[in-house]
């Protein structure tokens, strides 16, 4: 497990959502015996899965068959570790107030051309309905200055119905498997998903050289240093 500040990121994630959320309802589902051992020492609640997964969501599900009591799941992927706890609960209380709503992804402001140009950086377009268009990782478009109004950052930071988890999010192929962007498979059968705005990009850890900004992010945002000394000092 990668680690920040001599802490795995997925700790910081989980310690994150800590801030705002009870850690009885903060679950970290997954099929590492690595993983599933570390946060079990650091006081998480880990369901091991005990299947094979195409995409965490699909993990998900799986412990959701087990609890009918539950409307909605919040998905906070792991490699999210400059989340904002504050997104978190945006997100959480903004699902519990829209039941209408079935799947709700956070997404960003493009920043430049650089990210919109950066493939390990899913993006999407969306209407004026905040309703998400389509979801891509290598740029269409021509034009930065144009296209940059309806293009947006999709974070791993979304949440789901119950009714969302039905077998749509499991048909995982076509686009959704090529492009690596399981939300896709949602969209494909003409299914909606609400886009709720947060004010800014935060990168998350993809590749080396994302690990280098997010450390630098930690280093210099006076922002997340306060976030920080929530949970490690």
């Amino acid at each position: 497990m990668i680690e920040i500040q001599d802490m795995p990121i997925i700790e910081h994630v989980w310690r994150r959502a800590k801030i705002v959320l009870p850690s009885s309802d903060i679950i970290i589902a997954t099929d590492s015996d690595l993983i599933a051992s570390h946060m079990t020492l650091a006081g998480a609640t880990v369901y091991r899965s005990k299947k094979s997964h195409e995409s965490g969501t699909s993990r998900a599900k799986e412990f959701l068959d087990l609890d009918n009591e539950i409307d909605f799941v919040v998905i906070l992927q792991a490699d999210e570790a400059l989340v904002k706890p504050n997104d978190l609960k945006t997100l959480y209380e903004f699902m519990a107030m829209n039941k209408n709503l079935h799947f709700v992804n956070t997404v960003s402001p493009i920043i430049d051309a650089n990210q919109l140009n950066d493939t390990s950086v899913v993006k999407c377009t969306i209407d004026y309905q905040k309703q998400i268009m389509f979801m891509f990782r290598s740029n269409p478009f021509r034009n930065y200055l144009e296209s940059h109004k309806h293009t947006f950052s999709v974070n791993g930071l979304f949440a789901l119905s119950k009714r969302a988890f039905g077998s749509s999010l499991e048909v995982y192929g076509g686009l959704a498997s090529t492009e690596s962007i399981e939300q896709l498979s949602y969209l494909s059968q003409g299914k909606s998903i609400f886009a709720l705005e947060t004010e800014e990009y935060l990168p998350s850890v993809n590749t080396i050289e994302d690990l280098d900004k997010v450390r630098d992010h930690l280093a210099t945002s006076e922002e997340q240093i306060v976030i920080l000394k929530n949970y490690l000092f």
